[in-house]
């Protein structure tokens, strides 16, 4: 049980931290789904909706008090397995909203931001997912106190982040429209890395920006150096949002 109340309150982390570093309202949720006997996540363990745009996040954890001891092989076995069912779990997912829109029962999600309002209230905050999900990407967030360095190698229209990097991620950008550019260009460009490497993608990622905008004299780096950021700048922006 210990290990499933900290994987709870993990997917609760992630989703917080694309909310409160983002926009709240653009991070969503959905109350899980009764499936025979069991309980079912139908919106994966979170989702980013913006515009048309939106991917599906699945987060895996190890309870810290036994991930301490498990040894080198053990730390990988785990990340390789949880990877492989996250993955899994995502691309379904995108078929169970896929199914549902076909069938004219789209799927009803609330913003982060309604998470603790009672159920009736929240139902003001709803959006229905009434549009294509195919090029949406899988966001895969592995969580193990060791950190141990697995290259998952890379698959099309999934992304695998270390819980580490993705709140590293999410400070930096500073929007949620912008991490699903993030993850795109990955995709798009196959830029891989292996799990809490992440700085060196993004480092990559800046480097061809840089490059991109020497070709055009009106143009900047899309990506913000590593060691620059501007948080004050981005908080009161957030601020201004939420306000409206």
């Amino acid at each position: 049980m210990a290990e499933e109340h900290h994987g709870i309150a993990r997917k609760k982390q992630v989703r917080d931290m694309a909310a409160r570093l983002g926009v709240a309202d653009f991070v969503y949720f959905a109350p899980q789904a009764s499936k025979g006997n069991a309980q079912r996540e139908v919106a994966g363990d979170g989702l980013l909706l913006v515009g048309n745009r939106g991917a599906v996040l699945q987060v895996k954890s190890r309870d810290p008090s036994h991930g301490v001891r498990d040894s080198a092989e053990r730390a990988k076995a785990w990340i390789k397995k949880n990877a492989a069912n996250a993955m899994a779990q995502g691309l379904g997912t995108k078929r169970e909203i896929a199914r549902r829109y076909e069938i004219g029962e789209p799927l009803q999600v609330y913003p982060v931001r309604a998470t603790e309002l009672p159920a009736e209230t929240r139902k003001r905050y709803q959006s229905i997912v009434s549009r294509d999900t195919q090029d949406w990407p899988v966001i895969v967030i592995l969580d193990h106190p060791q950190m141990p360095q697995v290259d998952l190698t890379f698959v099309p229209g999934v992304v695998w982040f270390g819980f580490s990097d993705w709140w590293e991620l999410q400070r930096r950008l500073r929007s949620t429209s912008a991490t699903i550019d993030y993850v795109h260009r990955i995709l798009s460009d196959g830029v891989h890395v292996a799990l809490w490497q992440e700085s060196e993608r993004y480092a990559a990622l800046r480097a061809a920006d840089e490059d991109s905008a020497r070709m055009s004299p009106t143009g900047a780096p899309y990506l913000a150096h590593q060691s620059q950021f501007d948080e004050l700048g981005t908080d009161i922006y957030h601020d201004v949002i939420n306000k409206v």
